[in-house]
């Protein structure tokens, strides 16, 4: 592996030459990740099998939840950005169209 540092002391040794201790202050030095251990232990025990994150979360919704599929379809930043300009031309469609009814009734009564 070459050359590492030591997480507790930073001396910096030979990792092969000593087997992942340090020399100074004796502690072990992973040359892995836990997450690369546990693949490691996947490829020896289990045929390399391999999970993700996203696996995990689906699991918990078919353990948990009444659906079990839940995320068929999801809106995208555009769809949802888009939907937001519409709500608003209604929105500002429809107050036109109270002042308009207004107007008109408050013109005819005017003249009465």
């Amino acid at each position: 592996m070459g050359l590492v540092t030591c997480s507790k002391c930073k001396k910096i040794y030979d990792y092969d030459k000593y087997s992942g201790i340090c020399p100074k202050c004796a502690r072990y030095n992973s040359n892995s990740t836990s997450a690369q251990e546990h693949q490691d232990y996947h490829d020896k025990y289990d045929n390399g099998y391999s999970h993700t994150a996203q696996e995990h979360h689906h699991s918990y919704h078919q353990k948990y939840d009444d659906n079990k599929n839940p995320h068929t379809y999801t809106s995208t930043a555009e769809e949802v950005e888009n939907a937001k300009r519409n709500g608003d031309k209604r929105f500002k469609l429809i107050i036109s169209a109270i002042i308009i009814i207004l107007q008109i009734i408050s013109y005819f009564h005017f003249f009465e």
